[in-house]
């Protein structure tokens, strides 16, 4: 009995050694997918760490700073619009985009200098004034004056439409304010040479998808049920000639200087007057000359 006891712990001696791994771990750190290892039996120990994440931005998702590892989506840049003194501009990272916008300047006057209408930059000095403007020393300015021009095609922006007859009225108010107003004298030549431009032009696109005369007033008679002639000549019906001068039409403010007449007008008008000249304290105009470029236009009264 004593030998079999002998015998086994004898056995538990030799075992119990080799009962563990025997190896002389080599460790790898953990990481953010994986627990610490040995490299040389891959035995484990505790647990993988936990990301460590930053938070998304514009141009990048939410990122690790240990394994790069990322989640979810970029943010995406927040623009702000261009100004007239910035780009475009992303409000969180402060990248921007293309250049800033122009200016839109709107013309001095005597209440204020030339001032941009979306971020009130300003240019200069406001207009001069004259004292005459406040007395009735300008009695003889103020009222209307007119001059009987051709605007030609080219002033109208219409190619091949030849000139039209038309009456300039300017009207100067008795505190430095004028009003320009384009008006036709003739409107029935107008729609007359309306129609027949129309009309061409409306063939001449026809032409160009190859059609003659006859096929291109059977295709509008087949979409609209009317020829060429009668389909314009029902869509100028209601048609009001004025309207396409109305860009001419402005209202601004004058000032005057020595013997000049200078306005706030987008073309920068000068009215050098003929006999422009103070007598017993009144301002006597018998005839203006807006001098634009070209030849100048004469104005007297009605």
């Amino acid at each position: 009995m004593k030998r079999i006891w002998l015998i086994c712990a004898l056995v538990m001696v030799l075992v119990l050694p080799l009962s563990g791994c025997g190896c002389d771990h080599e460790w790898l750190a953990a990481t953010c997918s994986a627990s610490k290892t040995c490299q040389l039996c891959g035995k484990t120990e505790g647990k993988p760490l936990s990301h460590t994440f930053q938070d998304a931005t514009c141009t990048t998702p939410k990122t690790c700073t240990i394994c790069n590892a990322t989640e979810g989506n970029a943010l995406g840049h927040t623009w702000k619009n261009a100004t007239c003194s910035a780009p475009k501009t992303c409000t969180v990272c402060k990248i921007t985009e293309g250049k800033p916008t122009e200016h839109m300047w709107q013309e001095a006057t005597t209440e204020a200098p030339k001032t941009c209408s979306v971020c009130n930059k300003t240019e200069g000095s406001k207009l001069k004034t004259d004292s005459r403007f406040t007395t009735k020393s300008t009695k003889n300015l103020q009222g209307k004056w007119i001059s009987d021009v051709k605007i030609s095609d080219e002033m109208m922006g219409i190619d091949n439409f030849g000139s039209v007859n038309c009456r300039v009225t300017i009207e100067f108010g008795n505190t430095g304010n004028l009003s320009v107003n384009l008006a036709l004298k003739d409107k029935a030549d107008f729609l007359k040479k309306l129609k027949t431009y129309t009309i061409d032009q409306t063939y001449a696109s026809f032409k160009q998808e190859g059609l003659t005369k006859e096929q291109a007033d059977q295709a509008m008679i087949d979409t609209y049920g009317l020829n060429v002639n009668d389909y314009v000549e029902a869509s100028l019906k209601d048609y009001d000639p004025d309207e396409i001068f109305n860009a001419f039409n402005q209202q601004q403010v004058y000032y005057v200087d020595g013997n000049t007449v200078y306005s706030a007008l987008n073309w920068n008008a000068k009215f050098d007057g003929s006999e422009f000249k103070i007598n017993n304290g009144q301002l006597v105009i018998n005839e203006l000359t807006l001098e634009e470029g070209g030849s100048p236009l004469v104005f007297k009264r009605p």
